[in-house]
């Protein structure tokens, strides 16, 4: 009797010390989960990937994501794979959180980088659908804007520029903070200035029929274009033009806007973006404010030294570069340079000056009497 007394008594001590070391036992590792937890959000927000993989508990292979904390160490270690390029780890992270059907956090982020992945192993076909489904379920995502800029390459790879440009302007007018905004002002760009030296006719131009007495200069007054412009844009190899010819001309106005923050210029068409150029502002913030517009285009331009000098083009004292556009502020213009790591920086006497090949495209395309805004 009293040894069956005893027995019960020790079972439950033994019970009672099971429960509370157990408790104790999961309470540490609650906390030690939360330390290791804040340690890896620790490594990772400070770029830390691979430290931050050694405190990220894992998720096993077969097992969904069921709750936020689960879905938080998913994108950490998505994330921090994809970001030391051990893409297999990171896609199967991404597909859990692709996969799941409770949480939509970290779905867009998850449908982009398996398209990323994708289109960097060239699996095109399987990318197009990734980046199809990350516009048409999370529209207002700024991996969204990314997606559209992989898609726009790839239309652009295929022939289809129209289609590959208006993907740009997308990118560039709605999803400002996606990381390939940058890249897409210079597609942009790119495929602008393309459209606008071939006879593919676009919004902003027109098919004029040569009249009898009509040359080329004539035309680009009558529009307030250039010859250059007119000649490229028509794939044209001389001057020679007869009645009843059928030209491609640009209708819209261009202008251009110098950022003296940024040194950059944007070429713009009736107010819009049309392409940007770096370049090389004034010391000292010398370079003038205001409204201006051309006053004067020269090719192969001397340079009349402050001083009185006259230093002739192809002189290595000379650094107007292969172009000068003067602007109706004195003394000021744009031009090219010989120094083309001047550019993009205050590194000019006030003028504004370009990359030689840059300011000879721009050169080509506006006339005396464009506007030229240059703001601080």
């Amino acid at each position: 009797m009293i040894l069956s007394i005893f027995i019960k008594r020790m079972i439950v001590i033994v019970v009672f010390l099971g429960i509370v070391f157990g408790s104790l036992f999961l309470t540490y590792e609650k906390w030690a989960n939360y330390r290791d937890n804040r340690k890896a959000k620790k490594h990772f927000y400070s770029k830390q990937y691979a430290e931050a993989l050694l405190f990220l508990k894992d998720l096993p292979d077969k097992k969904e994501i069921k709750s936020k904390k689960q879905l938080e160490i998913g994108y950490l270690r998505a994330m921090s794979y994809q970001k030391i390029n051990k893409i297999k780890d990171a896609e199967n992270y991404w597909k859990k959180i692709q996969q799941n059907t409770k949480y939509k956090e970290y779905k867009d982020e998850a449908y982009y980088y398996l398209g990323l992945n994708s289109w960097n192993s060239t699996d095109y076909d399987s990318a197009f659908d990734l980046f199809m489904k990350n516009i048409e379920h999370f529209p207002e995502s700024s991996y969204t804007g990314d997606s559209i800029y992989y898609l726009a390459l790839l239309y652009s790879e295929k022939g289809d520029i129209f289609k590959a440009r208006d993907m740009f302007e997308k990118v560039v007018s709605k999803y400002t903070d996606a990381q390939n905004v940058e890249a897409s002002y210079d597609k942009l760009g790119e495929l602008n200035i393309k459209l606008l030296f071939s006879k593919k006719e676009t919004p902003i131009s027109e098919i004029y029929v040569v009249k009898p007495g009509d040359s080329l200069a004539v035309i680009a007054k009558k529009f307030n274009t250039t010859v250059y412009l007119l000649k490229g844009s028509n794939q044209l190899k001389t001057h020679n033009i007869k009645p009843f010819d059928r030209l491609k001309v640009i209708k819209s106005k261009f202008s251009l806007m110098i950022d003296k923050s940024q040194n950059v210029l944007f070429l713009k068409i009736d107010g819009k973006f049309f392409k940007r150029y770096f370049v090389g502002t004034g010391k000292e913030n010398s370079t003038p404010v205001g409204i201006f517009k051309i006053v004067e285009k020269l090719v192969n331009p001397t340079w009349y030294h402050p001083d009185g000098g006259v230093v002739p083009f192809g002189s290595k004292d000379n650094f107007l570069g292969t172009r000068w556009m003067s602007i109706d502020s004195p003394g000021y213009g744009i031009h090219g340079t010989w120094e083309p790591d001047s550019v993009g920086k205050q590194s000019s006497m006030g003028c504004i000056r370009l990359k030689n090949k840059e300011v000879e495209e721009l050169y080509k395309i506006v006339p005396v009497g464009t506007e030229v805004k240059i703001v601080d």
